[in-house]
């Protein structure tokens, strides 16, 4: 979720985090991941919570700040957060199994630091149309696809989405049920993987082209993928091979962009 807040500490809320996770009992995971960029040509790594805090401490200035931690029970709950700061904005990124701990975290941040949830951006012909969470995912069905798209398909759950899916068929002809599922969600999401035809994914998109929906390609580096074929120049959310969980900042902003409201 996006937040505005002009006058918070840095680290504050990162040591909010782990207050967090200790008052639940959560130990650090693994060691994290924490970025620091000072200007475009600067960046600091380190994998020390610790030592990312001190050198926020003794940086007066700073373009992004990013960190990523998971916390963890013996019993197997875990949860795992990102904050993302710049340009003014506080992103913050839960998952869990638990989906009341996701809810927890961002409700713990937002009330001990005055966090506000990001205003929608203003509609505009072309772009925002306020769709409901709802979207249809298309997809290749072997079982390398079915890996890459486990975490979206998770992703989209936390989030709130009403997720409708196809069926595997070897024509470009559309089974009706397929079609009624396109039609029933206002948003097409297609997840493209490096198969050896896209044939159906190509139909299933400009099948939910002719039928008004906002579409959004998330296509894996070495697919084959030439979407011009539809009719029109649709971008595409690249991502590394089996990495989808790259194109979810872009995701993200797509759906924010397009005004869905969670």
């Amino acid at each position: 979720m996006k937040y505005g807040r002009k006058h918070l500490k840095p680290d504050a809320l990162w040591e909010g985090v782990r207050a967090f996770a200790a008052e639940r009992g959560m130990l650090t995971k693994d060691a994290g991941y924490f970025k620091l960029e000072t200007s475009a040509s600067e960046e600091i790594f380190t994998e020390s919570i610790d030592e990312f805090l001190k050198i926020i401490k003794i940086t007066p200035t700073f373009e992004v700040l990013f960190s990523r931690q998971r916390f963890g029970k013996w019993s197997g709950k875990h949860v795992g957060v990102d904050i993302d700061m710049r340009g003014g904005r506080i992103s913050i990124s839960a998952e869990s199994t638990d989906v009341d701990l996701v809810s927890a975290i961002h409700a713990h941040l937002a009330s001990n630091f005055g966090l506000r949830k990001r205003q929608l951006p203003s509609p505009t012909a072309s772009r925002a149309t306020y769709p409901q969470p709802k979207v249809f995912l298309g997809r290749h069905f072997d079982a390398r696809s079915e890996k890459t798209v486990a975490p979206l398909r998770h992703l989209l759950h936390l989030l709130g989405f009403d997720v409708l899916e196809g069926e595997a068929y070897n024509s470009r002809s559309i089974p009706e049920k397929v079609k009624s599922r396109i039609e029933e969600q206002p948003i097409y999401l297609a997840l493209v993987t490096n198969a050896e035809s896209h044939d159906w994914l190509i139909a299933e998109a400009a099948y939910a082209l002719g039928k008004d929906k906002h579409i959004i390609l998330l296509v894996e580096d070495e697919a084959e993928f030439n979407p011009t074929i539809l009719g029109r120049d649709l971008e595409q959310i690249r991502f590394p091979v089996e990495l989808v969980e790259k194109s979810f900042r872009r995701l993200l902003e797509e759906f924010r962009d397009i005004g869905v409201r969670f």
